[in-house]
């Protein structure tokens, strides 16, 4: 074989060689990228929209006073994730999350020591005004009671809820006499004063300000993230 032919098999060689580990690159990064989009997609449907579905849900709830945690969780799709899909959870989102439990579980036992606070006053009250009330009134301690479901987070914020949605009126619940000056705004009122200072009150007044802000927040986040890979991967399969 002439130096001729030997280089141009070299050549040729070298060139099948070339060829073939830039194929194996292009396809080592079209299998990466394959999986990045398999994982974003994932990321989207496995912890995202769970945790956004239900800050969005437990925001609407704090907005008006309301307590959407227990005593055991304060994220449940959080703690049903199982540790293979928390490993693939950026450092970013647990601090939120983390700073949201901490939080949350803390409004969570003012809200308690709130409500007891609230009975008290609410009972205190309604003693005082029962020659006020109709003869016809639900039994004491069911009004009572009727009461301070129906508008305990109205007494928390310090007004009548408006933007609550309720199937009854405050004259369903409490009736007074046809002689008596006194109306529900008026009860409420002298309520709402009577809380005003105790210090579960003012505490759950405080807490709120900030779990609502930071469950703001972590809903905001969580909503960049589902509409970034919306943008930036699915969209474009969609167009495919």
């Amino acid at each position: 074989m002439s130096w001729s032919q030997l280089i141009s098999v070299l050549i040729g060689a070298i060139g099948v060689i070339v060829g073939g580990l830039i194929t194996f690159w292009v396809n080592l990064h079209l299998q990466r990228k394959e999986r990045q989009v398999q994982y974003a997609i994932r990321n989207r449907q496995e912890i995202y929209e769970p945790l956004y579905d239900e800050v969005k849900s437990k925001c609407k709830v704090l907005e008006i006073f309301g307590c959407p945690f227990n005593a055991r969780t304060t994220l449940e799709a959080w703690d049903k994730l199982n540790p293979s899909t928390k490993l693939r959870i950026p450092n970013d989102l647990e601090k939120l999350v983390r700073e949201f439990d901490d939080v949350g579980r803390k409004y969570y036992n003012l809200h308690y020591k709130a409500r007891k606070v609230l009975q008290k006053h609410l009972k205190s009250h309604l003693e005082a005004i029962q020659s006020e009330l109709d003869g016809q009134c639900k039994i004491f301690n069911i009004l009572c009671r009727e009461i301070f479901e129906g508008y305990r987070e109205d007494f928390f914020s310090g007004k009548i809820l408006e933007e609550k949605i309720r199937n009854y009126s405050p004259e369903r619940i409490i009736k007074f006499r046809n002689d008596s000056s006194l109306t529900f705004q008026i009860f409420f009122d002298r309520v709402c004063s009577s809380i005003e200072k105790e210090e579960p009150i003012t505490e759950l007044r405080k807490s709120n300000s900030k779990v609502v802000k930071i469950a703001e927040g972590l809903k905001g986040y969580l909503q960049q993230k589902i509409e970034l890979i919306l943008e930036k991967y699915e969209s474009k399969l969609s167009k495919v």
